[in-house]
């Protein structure tokens, strides 16, 4: 997750988090907790239209894959760098890892 994550404005945003893996074995992770905070990179507040933390859900019969949409009524401006935030806990050993995703926003 070293990419910047392009979002589209007015339109729904998917936001995946691929192959989650236990640092202790790198067993795939499908029972976590995964949410995400997205706020503004420059002011540091989360942005508007939307509940946040946001649970990402696992996708049934994939090796550590979590997916959330981001709906189309967040409160953005095309050119925004924002920054994803998201938290996995494994369910098992309650170990905890943390992404931080740079984001940029462009027109829908």
């Amino acid at each position: 997750m070293t990419a910047t994550q392009t979002f589209l404005t007015l339109t729904d945003n998917l936001l995946t988090l691929s192959g989650l893996q236990s640092a202790a074995n790198l067993a795939y992770l499908n029972a976590a907790t995964v949410s995400v905070v997205l706020t503004d990179k420059d002011s540091g507040l989360q942005i508007g239209g939307q509940s946040w933390p946001l649970v990402l859900n696992y996708s049934a019969g994939s090796n550590g894959v979590y997916q959330a949409i981001l709906i189309n009524g967040l409160v953005t401006t095309v050119g925004q760098r924002l920054l994803a935030t998201i938290t996995a806990t494994d369910a098992g050993s309650g170990l905890q890892r943390v992404f931080v995703l740079p984001c940029q926003v462009e027109l829908g």
